[in-house]
């Protein structure tokens, strides 16, 4: 198990003026975020972006980890209209489920050996978190929303019979998909 600290100054900046209440219990973090009367609480396995003293032998993925961390939490500093084109702004609980996701799947190909690809991250228009990866040819763009995680393959051989969709919700789904895009065994 990794030991870490949390970065309380970084997590106040994070909820943006709200207020934030951690809790410690065996093997995970608790954070009760209380922004605009609205009540959030995330439980993830350290937010590791937030922490320090990662497991040895893992600092050039944490450090991918953490950037990848960085950029979806930098999003909630997009307000509306950010795009010029009557955009939402990214919407809190799909900043939380991005970042939870993301702790897990980067977790879940890190327990089998496998290597994280850190994806680019933006916003769609619907107030969704994106995460995108490209490996010529091939495509995968998972988007995050608060009801859930839903992807898009493209094979990039051109055409619909050539793309795929589905649900990321749970490991298998989350594997099966990561195992497409890299071909990991």
């Amino acid at each position: 198990m990794s030991t870490f600290t949390l970065d309380k100054q970084a997590i106040d900046r994070w909820a943006s003026g709200g207020r934030v209440k951690v809790t410690r219990v065996p093997d995970h973090v608790v954070l009760k975020i209380t922004h605009n009367r609205q009540k959030q609480f995330l439980s993830m396995a350290g937010l590791r972006l937030l922490t320090q003293g990662i497991a040895a032998g893992r600092n050039k993925q944490a450090t991918l980890l953490a950037r990848t961390l960085g950029s979806i939490v930098a999003l909630r500093r997009l307000g509306e209209n950010w795009n010029g084109h009557d955009a939402a702004a990214p919407m809190p609980t799909a900043l939380l489920k991005a970042v939870s996701w993301t702790q897990m799947m980067s977790d879940e190909v890190w327990n089998r050996g496998w290597v994280w690809h850190e994806p680019h991250i933006s916003a769609s228009e619907e107030g969704e978190v994106v995460l995108e990866w490209w490996q010529a040819p091939k495509s995968l763009t998972v988007y995050v929303s608060p009801e859930g995680m839903d992807y898009i393959q493209d094979n990039g051989m051109g055409g619909p019979a050539e793309m795929g969709d589905g649900s990321a919700n749970t490991t298998n789904e989350r594997l099966a998909m990561w195992q497409w895009m890299f071909g990991e065994d």
